[in-house]
């Protein structure tokens, strides 16, 4: 994993500490009140460095191995530089191990939540969590622009960067559908596309990093729980000597992105061709991304987008105005779920229009009412929705 922000609690490993923990049907919850841990460097600990050296092939493709014959054989290592989101292997490289020449692009997301109002009756959910654009977060939040899915767009061949930024709650509130259960990690979890599984899987596998990013409360929480550990070791250097304690984040007006808790993590992706019987690129398509840490929770609050991968040198336009989508340098804005593709001219392809759908088997939602404070009314009768 590689912060671009860590909203004041660096990269760590716990090795002790104390929580409150609720487990019984309706809560699932788990508070942290003390923490010790080990810090570690953001430009890695001598280890990382020393695989990164390895797999970077330290200027070569390939070291000299035995074979179980006793012959010599090629281990082949990525032989490119460490990236952020790929410290071991950098997934935009072709089959002869040489960087690709396609464009990078850059996403910066956000996962929120807000009480989404589904249909015009007024069918709503309160905690509805999405992602969208970080530009986007504030007005879609004060309901200035209408919320959507999100759907963002490379060309074949392109290598995309992805910052990741967890706005969400630490805690899913029980309500009708589901428990109450910690919602303190968030990952993208994205499919088809080559990308380096030790740091952007989106996800927590066996020895590989941690790939999520946290809540502003986890961090706020984590925080607070190294200031409350008192006894010796409670934040150390990775060489035993024990180290200054962050300070205490502040976390007025995460949900827009504000405050000094506020994460975000990196990815990276590479959008491979994928050709049929006559050399021509289909493309990956839609691809899927969505969480893996609270999938259970998740999915049917809508945590989940699509990336669409289209011809190679293709150009994307907003369906209605014709606004040039992604270029916005700041997030890779503007996107949507509607869009006029036009090919590369050498292709001989006609463009074409695009629309874009996400659904679940279903969606929770409640009844309109006029009663906002609370969500479990006897007159707010819960029901499941297709949408």
């Amino acid at each position: 994993m590689d912060l671009v922000a860590d909203g004041g609690l660096p990269r760590h490993i716990v090795t002790g500490g104390t929580a409150n923990s609720a487990q019984n049907r309706n809560d699932f919850s788990k508070i942290i009140t003390t923490l010790s841990a080990v810090k570690l460097p953001d430009e890695g600990t001598p280890w990382e460095r020393q695989a990164m050296s390895f797999h970077g092939g330290n200027g070569q493709k390939a070291y000299s191995t035995p074979k179980p014959d006793g012959g010599s054989g090629a281990f082949k290592v990525n032989g490119l530089p460490p990236q952020p989101g790929a410290p071991f292997a950098d997934p935009c490289i072709d089959d002869a191990q040489n960087a690709v020449t396609g464009k990078d692009r850059f996403y910066h997301v956000a996962a929120i939540q807000m009480d989404t109002t589904m249909n015009k009756v007024g069918w709503h959910f309160p905690q509805q969590r999405i992602l969208t654009l970080f530009d986007d977060v504030a007005d879609t939040v004060d309901r200035i622009r209408p919320p959507e899915p999100l759907f963002f767009r490379a060309n074949s061949g392109d290598c995309i960067t992805v910052e990741h930024t967890n706005l969400i709650p630490s805690v899913y509130r029980q309500d009708d559908f589901q428990v109450t259960t910690p919602t303190d990690t968030i990952g993208q979890h994205i499919h088809l596309v080559k990308f380096d599984v030790t740091s952007s899987d989106g996800s927590g596998n066996g020895w590989n990093y941690e790939d999520g990013t946290f809540s502003p409360e986890e961090v706020h929480e984590r925080l607070v729980a190294i200031g409350n550990n008192k006894g010796e070791g409670a934040w150390r250097e990775l060489n035993g000597n024990a180290a200054d304690k962050p300070a205490v984040c502040n976390l007025a007006g995460f949900e827009k992105g504000g405050g000094s808790c506020v994460q975000t993590t990196v990815q990276r992706w590479y959008a491979d061709n994928v050709m049929n019987n006559d050399r021509q690129d289909r493309t990956l398509r839609t691809v899927f991304t969505h969480d893996h840490f609270g999938p259970s929770t998740h999915q049917h609050p809508g945590l989940y987008a699509g990336l669409i991968v289209e011809p190679a040198n293709s150009v994307w336009k907003h369906n209605e105005n014709g606004t040039l989508l992604g270029t916005r340098s700041s997030d890779g804005g503007p996107t949507s779920w509607q869009a006029i593709i036009e090919p590369d001219p050498n292709s001989g392809e006609k463009p074409y229009r695009e629309f874009l759908l996400e659904m679940g088997d279903f969606s929770l939602a409640y009844p309109a009412t006029t009663d906002p404070r609370s969500i479990r009314r006897a007159n707010r009768r819960p029901a499941f929705m297709i949408w």
